[in-house]
């Protein structure tokens, strides 16, 4: 597995996890990138892994990938790109989209991932989420005094899918179709149980009381 490491600290991106991101601010603080065994004896290293909602996660996911279907599709065929709002997800699409639910590795459950790190000391895996309002003050607080002396602010992770109308478009219509048909309803929330109980179980990184 793909990981930036400084042989003490180890970053694990996951796609759609402000992996970008992630990569970019380890670099700068001298991690390099590094292949990690599934069966590597890691007694003095620690881990550090962004986590996000499943859900939230595979709704930003299919509209990255139905956004670059039509930038591809709009190159091979040299024409002038339709507009979304002309290109409906229809009941076949839809059919089609619910009834698979995994399309690659952006959408593959955060728990699969990371199956070998879980069963790992825990006290040694720094977790984060994404959707924590406060990530940016505790990741800061970890690193200054985890990974480098000399952060003093970050900016929080982009998300890439809020810079666009139309994916932000495409996640629309998508929770539309989740809130209006509960067989689709189901095979997501199915797909994505056991990611959802870890990611409402996980031990998150919280600043210690007596540094507040």
């Amino acid at each position: 597995m793909r990981v930036f490491t400084n042989n003490n600290y180890y970053f694990f991106p996951i796609l759609k996890n402000a992996s970008q991101w992630g990569e970019k601010f380890f670099k700068k603080h001298h991690f390099i990138e590094s292949d990690y065994e599934n069966n590597s004896e890691t007694p003095n290293h620690y881990f550090i892994i962004f986590l996000r909602d499943p859900i939230e996660r595979w709704y930003s996911a299919v509209a990255e990938y139905i956004t670059l279907l039509m930038i591809n599709d709009t190159k091979s065929r040299k024409r002038k790109a339709i507009p979304f709002r002309e290109m409906p997800l229809d009941v076949l699409h839809l059919d089609l989209l619910f009834s698979r639910i995994h399309l690659d590795g952006h959408t593959l459950p955060q728990v699969e991932i990371l199956e070998t790190l879980i069963d790992k000391d825990p006290k040694k895996t720094f977790y984060f989420s994404l959707d924590d309002t406060d990530f940016n003050t505790k990741f800061v607080y970890f690193c200054n005094n985890k990974v480098s002396s000399s952060i003093k602010f970050l900016p929080k992770p982009y998300n890439t899918s809020k810079s666009s109308g139309l994916k932000l478009d495409i996640i629309s219509r998508l929770k539309k179709a989740v809130d209006t048909n509960s067989k689709y309803k189901k095979n997501l929330y199915d797909f994505y149980r056991k990611d959802i109980d870890f990611t409402n179980s996980c031990n998150y990184y919280t600043i210690p009381v007596d540094a507040l």
